[in-house]
């Protein structure tokens, strides 16, 4: 995985609504012309440590009095104004939110119904979050948490709510990641007995205890490369890929037996393993692999022409590098008249 993109988003001129919370504002409305938002750290002053219920939800659930609307230019001047000159920043005109680094509460329904967000960055202070949080968030992919993998935060919290695949980058101060974690999507639901009407619960997908593998607000890397072996067997090979690579390239916490079992996984899936480096144009993860993986001749060859199919020219010059590295050069089926698109 890559630095992500969403960190290096610019305030944009906006239109906020926002009442007095608990400790610090709590913003109830967003008005932008942007769908990627990033919010300010203080309005008026204040602290900005909660986020109203329904606040990016289509469905408008406004207090009537004591509310606030301050206009925020691009250059972080604040203007306080009678009504929005942006339309609202909600349901499906949300792609990525940016939380200041104080938010240490989402009221219910925050982000109900935001379908095409793909994308949520938060800090370490969140304790206390809403039912319904992120229910039909369909789209929500990764998690930024502006943190260390090894301090205490509220992501356990937010994967309970999140039932869909989901990859955790953890990247202090808004820099590269020091660690990336994959959480894969799992199911669950009530079976009814009868005549007597009493429901059990089934649930269906590694995902499930992977989610539950913190400790004091910690995650447990020992606890969570323990499920691996029953993800071999219940998940997908692309799933399986997602989970090995992080644990590899990130390698917080894990010992040598998990280890070898990603290795060995990896292995035994080289094709699946260079379809997620590919799609995501990984070049920092191909070298990566190709150097730590003991790849053989015929894999590093194989590799370049599914680059070279896919038109990324880049990872393809890297694999002909891997493969004159190895000595194998001489026995390649390709031309360099191949590397051009």
């Amino acid at each position: 995985m890559n630095r992500p993109a969403s960190l290096q988003i610019q305030t944009s001129p906006m239109d906020i609504l926002w009442e007095m919370g608990q400790e610090g504002a709590r913003i109830l409305r967003v008005y932008s012309n942007e769908l990627a938002i990033r919010l300010p750290d203080r309005l008026e002053g204040v602290p900005v440590t909660e986020i109203g219920a329904y606040c990016f939800s289509a469905s408008e659930h406004l207090p009537q009095e004591n509310c606030r609307l301050t206009h925020l230019t691009a250059d972080g001047r604040e203007e306080p104004v009678e009504s929005p000159s942006f339309p609202s920043v909600s349901g499906n005109y949300v792609e990525s939110v940016y939380l200041p680094e104080e938010v240490t509460i989402l009221h219910n329904a925050a982000f109900y119904n935001c379908r095409k967000m793909t994308l949520l960055s938060l800090g370490e202070q969140i304790h206390a979050i809403g039912s319904d949080e992120f229910l039909n968030c369909v789209s929500l992919r990764t998690i930024i948490l502006r943190g260390s993998p090894r301090s205490e935060n509220g992501l356990s919290l937010l994967l309970e709510r999140l039932i869909s695949d989901v990859e955790v980058a953890f990247c202090p101060e808004d820099g590269p990641p020091e660690c990336v974690i994959f959480f894969p999507e799992y199911y669950e639901w009530l079976n009814e007995i009868t005549p007597a009407h009493v429901f059990s619960r089934s649930i269906e997908g590694e995902g499930f205890r992977m989610r539950h593998t913190f400790q004091n607000h910690l995650l447990d890397f020992s606890r969570y490369d323990q499920c691996f072996p029953d993800v071999l067997t219940g998940e997908s090979d692309k799933n399986i890929c997602r989970i090995a690579m992080n644990r590899l390239r990130w390698p917080i916490g894990l010992q040598d037996q998990p280890k070898s079992l990603y290795e060995e996984a990896l292995k035994a899936r080289p094709d699946h393993l260079l379809r997620l480096l590919t799609d995501h144009r990984d070049l920092a993860g191909l070298e990566f692999f190709c150097r730590n993986l003991s790849l053989t001749r015929g894999d590093l060859s194989s590799w370049m022409e599914l680059c070279i199919q896919a038109q990324w020219g880049e990872g393809a010059a890297c694999l002909a590098d891997e493969i004159q590295a190895s000595g194998s050069f001489a026995k390649k089926t390709f031309s360099f008249d191949d590397l051009a698109f």
